[in-house]
């Protein structure tokens, strides 16, 4: 899947076609391909589906969630620990 086509001269916009590029994306479903493509690169993933990608936000979510639970904890004992805040 490309962006541009061959016919595509990129100094300029052409409303009529970029029209038809979106209809033919909307038709055949690629839709997905504009919210999974940049994440993909981001993320240094070949190919993804939304399903995959939202799966892996889910799963880095609760990641994020619970090392910053750890790191809460730690900080809180250590604090305990001393009798005063741990800088």
């Amino acid at each position: 899947m490309n962006y541009f086509d061959d016919t595509e001269d990129l100094s300029t916009y052409d409303r009529k076609h970029g029209q038809t590029k979106i209809e033919l994306w909307k038709k055949h479903d690629f839709i997905g391909f504009f919210l999974t493509k940049p994440m993909g690169d981001l993320l240094g993933l070949k190919s993804t589906s939304i399903e995959s990608l939202q799966a892996y936000i889910i799963q880095a979510q609760e990641l994020i969630q619970d090392l910053t639970q750890d790191q809460q904890k730690v900080s809180l004992e250590s604090s305990s620990e001393n009798g005063k805040p741990h800088l």
